[in-house]
């Protein structure tokens, strides 16, 4: 009885979007392909950078996320059909998926019946697809892995980290073979994590690979432009307007704002009274620009050399990078991706790697991993740091960090020719 109460509860949600017009409801089966992308927010991005002479269906996700989508993305689609229906009941009954909208996923695997699933959702939703197409490879791209640290923070956001997830599945299949299954990691880091936190004892033919950044691989190899810098200093944002407004709401994001503004009113302190130009990349497209703005705002006031630049698509916060002397942020993959394009990048996360521990064991703390971070909040501290990194010449920074950028992010990634490789073998 529970199962088909769960299941009118989330027929009726659905009618909702469909009501309101939040989703395109498309009266067909989708067409057959070698790949499926998951996740059309990204759909843009893979099509330019990654897939660009590759044909590939989408699998269009985050229903409920659909008001902080930004300006450059299409409405989601949802495929309708008899057979969709039939095979959903499938998945959800005799399958047991317990998830409606997993059943509605593996439906569209099975009539599309590809070779490869890309998923770059980060969520991994579908990771129960290996065992149930054994001849279809799964690649899901993971980014940003951590270590839980104080237990004594509330991990709620957590439930839906595909890196323990998987873990947890991987305890729950431990004679299940995922030679299927390939997990994309940013760089050696992301492997050592895994591995601290227990995959070296259970990988069961777990297939893994470097697969860096295509976003910045792509925009490092297409430079035309010789960039000037226009700007002293980037600053990241990870604080897009939702946020702002529904902090209370959810524990991470009311630690990541109250962290994001201990580092502004340091920064803005030193911007202003070095009297430097200041780039604000927000998180937040122009629809929604406003609030986020008026935060930044609240701690430079009216200063002059304070500019901003939306998210108008997924590649013009790499063009900011470019033109500014150094990145800033607290958590952002941006800073990574910075190392990526060879610029100078620094870390400021204060709190938020006491709970998301980013180094692996090997490692006593952060700062022993990467020198460029600042984890003290003390403005004299925060300017010596700032000072001798905007001052340090760029040649001699790239030949100190090379090697540890390269821990954090692979370069020139190999991935298309991995994907390649899969769909014609």
């Amino acid at each position: 009885m529970k199962r088909f109460l769960f299941l009118f509860k989330k027929i009726f949600s659905f009618y909702y979007l469909v009501k309101n017009k939040k989703i395109v409801i498309q009266y067909s089966n989708p067409k057959k392909s070698k790949i499926i992308l998951v996740d059309h927010v990204r759909e843009i991005e893979v099509k330019k950078a990654l897939l660009n002479d590759i044909e590939f269906e989408t699998l269009d996700t985050r229903f409920s996320m659909i008001n902080e989508i930004d300006n450059y993305t299409r409405k989601p689609r949802i495929f309708f059909s008899l057979k969709i229906i039939l095979l959903i009941f499938y998945f959800f009954f005799f399958r047991k998926t317990n998830s409606l909208f997993n059943s509605y996923c593996y439906a569209i695997i099975y009539i599309i019946k590809p070779k490869v699933v890309l998923d770059i959702s980060h969520y991994g939703f579908i990771l129960e697809g290996v065992r149930f197409f054994p001849n279809t490879n799964f690649i899901f791209l993971l980014e940003g892995l951590f270590k839980k640290g104080d237990e004594s923070f509330s991990f709620k956001i957590d439930k839906n980290v595909f890196h323990y997830y998987l873990l947890d599945f991987l305890k729950r299949n431990k004679n299940l073979n995922l030679g299927n299954l390939y997990l994309g990691l940013q760089g050696e880091r992301d492997i050592d994590i895994l591995n601290d936190l227990g995959l070296k004892n259970s990988k069961n033919g777990l297939n893994l690979f470097l697969s860096g950044s295509y976003k910045a691989d792509y925009v490092r190899k297409n430079i035309t432009n010789d960039y000037k810098k226009k700007y002293d200093i980037l600053f990241i944002s990870q604080t897009k307007s939702e946020y702002i407004l529904n902090r209370e709401k959810n524990s991470f994001i009311d630690l990541l704002i109250t962290e994001t503004g201990r580092i502004l009113k340091l920064l803005s302190y030193y911007v202003i009274n070095k009297n430097i130009s200041c780039l604000i990349q927000l998180r937040t497209s122009n629809r929604f620009a406003k609030i986020e703005k008026e935060f930044f705002k609240s701690f430079f006031k009216d200063y002059k050399k304070l500019y901003f630049e939306d998210r108008k698509d997924p590649f013009n916060a790499y063009y900011s990078i470019l033109k500014s002397n150094v990145t800033i942020s607290n958590h952002s993959e941006l800073s990574r991706e910075a190392m990526v394009l060879g610029q100078k990048s620094v870390y400021i996360p204060f709190k938020i790697y006491d709970f998301y521990i980013q180094n692996p064991n090997k490692f006593e703390s952060f700062s022993s991993m990467w020198d460029w971070h600042i984890s003290s909040n003390d403005q004299k501290e925060f300017g010596k740091k700032i000072d001798k990194l905007i001052n340090l010449d760029i040649k001699k920074y790239l030949e100190e960090t090379s090697n540890k950028s390269n821990y954090f992010i692979k370069k020139n990634s190999k991935f298309k020719k991995i994907i390649l490789e899969m769909i014609y073998n």
